[in-house]
């Protein structure tokens, strides 16, 4: 009798195990990457609140003015943009190549560096900074920079410059801008006092110009 009660007591000890619910399956936790942000366009800038993007400008002719010049003519300005923030720019009156006016004309030749960039409705502004070298004539000039003096003539030195602009590009059609520049700054020239028409050594200038470029 003792067995059977032994085995019946561990029967029903084994049914009972085999009753009780299986355990819950593991829950695992499965984190997803996040995408990687696509990079931008190169030599594109995004527009404040990710809304559009500056245009790429390569290279523009504009036309204008600057209080360097004492000749009254318009002053041409080119540039180009080997890279979307920097760019190399000339800018005179011609004088030498279309004219030969005897009057003072200061030409400038300058690197720039865009600072950022900034939508304002659909236009585009552009501020930056800029080095380079002022060179002043009062006549016909010949070739080349002088530094250290007048040349034999006494009507051409040229000093370095710093300045700043203000470039505004306003997208026109199939990836043409019409452009405006505003510019300011100011040369050494320190043999300035010694050209046949005296100058200070010392020359602020401010310019405007308006064109086209793509």
């Amino acid at each position: 009798m003792g067995p059977s009660l032994l085995g019946l007591a561990l029967l029903a000890w084994c049914s009972r195990g085999a009753a009780q619910s299986p355990p819950e399956p593991r829950r695992e936790l499965h984190l997803q990457p996040l995408p990687a942000p696509q990079a931008e366009a190169r030599g594109a800038t995004p527009g404040p609140g990710g809304g559009g993007e500056a245009p790429r400008n390569w290279g523009n002719l504009r036309i204008g003015g600057s209080t360097g010049n004492g000749n009254g003519m318009p002053e041409v300005c080119g540039e180009v943009s080997p890279l979307a923030f920097f760019s190399l720019e000339a800018c005179g009156t011609g004088a030498g190549l279309w004219h030969r006016d005897l009057a003072p004309e200061t030409a400038h030749f300058r690197a720039n560096v865009r600072l950022f960039s900034l939508s304002v409705g659909p236009m585009w502004l552009e501020p930056r900074v800029g080095a380079g070298v002022a060179e002043m004539s009062v006549g016909p000039d010949d070739a080349g920079f002088r530094f250290t003096s007048t040349g034999p003539r006494r009507v051409e030195t040229a000093g370095p410059e710093a300045a700043g602009s203000l470039k505004v590009l306003y997208p026109v059609a199939h990836g043409f801008e019409a452009i405006g520049n505003l510019s300011f700054g100011i040369a050494w020239l320190p043999h300035a006092p010694e050209l046949a028409l005296p100058q200070s050594r010392l020359q602020p200038f401010f310019g405007a110009s308006l064109g086209a470029g793509f």
